[in-house]
């Protein structure tokens, strides 16, 4: 079904050090995810794989800072980077460039709903759910669930209706 060359998929692996290092900010896998296929870089199997082989390889780190975890390009990733950066075609590197320049140039206060989980050790998931504008946490949601397929549930839900459902919780907590 695909087939890439070794060679293609360390380019994949290498555009999105170069995405990372170019947005210059921790990304949770949201926005990652939401910037990759929002743009058709990549497939989301392939994007996930590919994310969690650079944290493997201490090419991206995680960080946890109150919000969603992110992730950022670490210094060996930018090393790694800065070495093989001519094997990502010129092309690639433009139009990621210009989305980028696109992406900033986009008014900054429109919300941005998050939802992404991780694995604990108990084989359980946490889903967090966020809604933030700019840089303000409107609403952040943490639950425990113990199938992937809800947490996939879950997260597709609040990631197409998130907006209606901040509202209707709110709602729940006041008259209107």
């Amino acid at each position: 079904m695909f087939s890439n060359t070794s060679q293609q998929l360390a380019e994949k692996k290498l555009l999105l050090l170069y995405i990372f290092d170019k947005l210059g900010k921790p990304l949770t896998n949201t926005e990652i995810t939401h910037f990759v296929l929002e743009n058709d870089i990549m497939n989301y199997f392939m994007l996930h794989q590919f994310l969690v082989e650079l944290q493997e390889a201490k090419f991206l780190m995680s960080r946890e800072d109150g919000q969603a975890p992110s992730l950022y390009i670490s210094q060996k990733g930018k090393d790694t980077l800065n070495y093989f950066i001519n094997h990502i075609g010129s092309y690639l590197k433009e139009r990621i460039d210009n989305l980028i320049l696109d992406r900033a140039s986009l008014p900054k206060n429109k919300p941005n709903i998050l939802a992404n989980y991780s694995q604990l050790e108990d084989g359980l998931y946490r889903v967090n759910l966020a809604i933030t504008q700019d840089g303000n946490s409107l609403i952040d949601l943490k639950l425990k669930v113990d199938d992937i397929d809800r947490v996939r549930e879950i997260q597709n839900k609040w990631l197409e209706e998130g907006h209606h459902l901040y509202h209707h919780i709110l709602g729940l907590f006041t008259n209107k």
